[in-house]
């Protein structure tokens, strides 16, 4: 079985909407909800995400700290 790269791991740039995730490290850690916006990290590289919550928060985190529920 092939290694996953960060690029085979990485969302799909616009295929997001109403695309639910959970975040699994960094500050949000445990927020579910749906992508809401999406972003270059300026810090890290790669793409960061607007999960916006059931409680209408919106998180930013970086593209590997989410994965799809």
């Amino acid at each position: 079985m092939a290694e996953q790269t960060q690029a085979d791991t990485a969302l799909p740039a616009r295929s997001f909407l109403r695309l639910c995730v959970k975040v699994v490290s960094g500050e949000a850690e445990g927020a579910e909800g749906e992508i809401s916006g999406s972003g270059e990290s300026k810090c890290r590289g790669g793409s960061r995400y607007g999960i916006k919550d059931e409680e209408g928060q919106t998180h930013w985190v970086d593209h590997d700290e989410v994965e799809v529920v």
